[in-house]
Order: structure tokens, then sequence, then C-alpha cells
């Protein structure tokens, strides 16, 4: 009689036992790899930073208003000066109403002046909100100065005519606590300029003549 009946049922169930285990551990272990795996992270795109890096540049502002004057001394004291500025451009006037004077002209651009003048005359400076400061030089001299926002009358004035003949220009520049200093430089020849008085739009020179007098802007230039 043939007893491998039995023998190959047991086996069977052993098979399917393991079987069965088999399937229960593989489900307990992929709940765990599940658990165990870190979140997913969204990183910015290179697109995006560009994107913002572009809007920050676009949003930069110019230091310079359009259109302002400053006027100040230099460090020591011993002249005075006035920058008026519009439209990105610039003109300067140094002067110590005796015989140094300089009339500069350029660029007034991301708060920074760069300005030239006759006799390679050189003035650089920084704005900083309402003050400035920066250096000129002229005639082989260097000052440094500092400068602040002026209103009208403050600020800085010329005239131009022609004095018993001779070609002249006059240069002032009006503090504001109401005094002036300036020089009246007739073709080379330099003196202390005549009184402008506050507000004045004429100034009487020798032999009773009359000349306008110029408020000078940032884009009137240095004629």
């Amino acid at each position: 009689m043939d007893n491998r009946g039995p023998l190959f049922t047991l086996l069977a169930v052993a098979v399917l036992f393991f079987v069965l285990l088999g399937i229960n551990v593989s489900k307990r272990v992929e709940p765990a790899r599940q658990a165990a795996s870190p979140p997913t992270v969204v990183v910015p795109t290179a697109t995006t930073t560009a994107a913002a890096g572009s809007a920050t540049t676009t949003s930069a502002t110019a230091a310079f208003p359009a259109e302002a004057s400053y006027v100040g001394r230099t460090t020591k004291g011993d002249a005075s000066i006035a920058i008026t500025v519009k439209g990105g451009k610039a003109v300067a006037y140094l002067c110590d109403g005796r015989k140094t004077e300089a009339w500069l002209q350029g660029t007034a651009t991301n708060g920074v002046l760069s300005l030239q003048g006759r006799g390679g005359a050189q003035l650089t400076g920084e704005v900083a909100g309402e003050r400035m400061s920066g250096t000129v030089s002229t005639g082989g001299a260097e000052w440094s100065f500092t400068a602040s926002s002026a209103r009208t009358p403050a600020g800085l004035y010329r005239a131009n005519a022609a004095v018993s003949g001779v070609p002249s220009k006059i240069g002032w520049i009006v503090q504001p606590d109401g005094s002036e200093v300036g020089i009246l430089n007739r073709n080379g020849a330099v003196e202390p300029a005549p009184p402008l008085g506050p507000g004045a739009s004429t100034v009487i020179l020798e032999q009773g003549a009359r000349v306008p007098v110029e408020h000078v802007t940032g884009d009137s230039g240095t004629g």
C-alpha cells in the first residue's frame, strides 16, 4: 500500500504555511520603509531666483533728486563751495572771495559727482541724503569739502558783462545764513565781487552799469 499520500499532504501544508508567512512579513516591512522615507523638498529654480534679483535691481533709484542745490565750505573753512544738479548734470563753483575760484561742470549720477574745469580743475563727491562730501582741486591745491542741501535764496549765482570794455564774469555763493562770497574776474584779473544782496536779480557795477544776475542750475553749464 502506497503511504506517500499523507506525506505529500504534509509537504503541501508546509509550503502553504511558509508562503503565507512570507506574505505577512512583506506587508509589515513595506509600511516601515515608507515611514523611513524622507519628505520631498521643493527647491526654487534658478529662474525664480534670477527673477527676484531682477525685480530688486529695477526698484533701485538714483541718490540725486531731479534738481537740487548744495552749499558748504572746505574743511578748513578757507573757501566756500556751491554745487547745483539737474537731470544728471552738475555745476560747481569754488571761491574764497579774494583770489581763488574755479567753475566746474560734469555729471551727477547714482549719487556720485564727477566734474571738470579749466586748467585741470577736478571735483569728485558723493551724496548721502541731505549732505554731500568730496574733494576739489585747482591751481595745484586740493581741498576737502562738505555741503548741505539748500533752498533759494541760498545757492549759486553769476553775471556776465563787459566792464569798461573788458569781458567780465562774476560768481557768488550765498550761504543759508545769508552770508555771501564772490569774485569778479576781469579777463583773468580777479577781485572781490560787489555785494549781491538777498534775492537780487541785478547787480550794479562801476559807472552805474546794472547787470542781470542768473541763478545757476545744474544744466546751465559754466559759460
